[in-house]
């Protein structure tokens, strides 16, 4: 056994750390911001409920957790629609403010531009954030003929209406 495997049997006794092993053991810490990733799945309640922000400038998140980047922030007296949590995070409806993307490749618009069909299945809706360009979260995935409403773009995506079966994040003690 190398010098390497053996400092590793001392620390992980029950298995043999290998290179590919070591590979698979750090790359599983990337951060999630830096993931093109799925967001939790965090299961909705039998029954929602109304709630209040607590205190200023509240993160939404993207996830339930500290590691998944901020959407927006909430000012105190805001209204939230709780609908699941997740040990200390709470899944909400997007707040009045909030938005997702899409790619335009796979936006056909209509009318006057503010509606766009989708001309392609399982296109990715990644969570949107007023704080930051990030986009890596994915929401949900629509199906091919959906209608989307736009209200922007950015870059090589469209800002749209977070359709329904979207949620966003925030910290349970921040809420009453």
């Amino acid at each position: 056994m190398s010098t390497i495997n053996r400092s590793f049997n001392v620390r992980f006794p029950l298995a043999r750390v290998t290179g590919v092993a070591l590979g698979v053991l750090f790359a599983s810490t990337a951060p999630v911001w830096a993931q093109d990733v799925v967001g939790p799945e965090v299961e909705n309640s039998r029954y929602s409920f109304s709630g209040v922000i607590n205190s200023s400038a509240v993160f939404v998140r993207s996830g339930a957790g500290e590691n998944f980047y901020p959407t927006m922030k909430l000012d105190k007296g805001a209204a939230v629609t709780v609908v699941g949590i997740r040990f200390d995070w709470l899944k909400i409806t997007p707040p009045d403010g909030s938005f997702a993307y899409v790619a335009k490749a796979f936006v056909e618009q209509r009318g006057d531009g503010s509606v766009g069909r989708l001309s392609k299945g399982d296109v990715r809706v990644r969570a949107g954030s007023n704080l930051n360009d990030m986009k890596t979260i994915v929401l949900t995935t629509l199906d091919e003929g959906t209608d989307v409403t736009i209200l922007g773009e950015k870059d090589e995506y469209y800002k749209i209406v977070p359709p329904p079966g979207t949620f966003y994040y925030v910290n349970k003690q921040f809420v009453d």
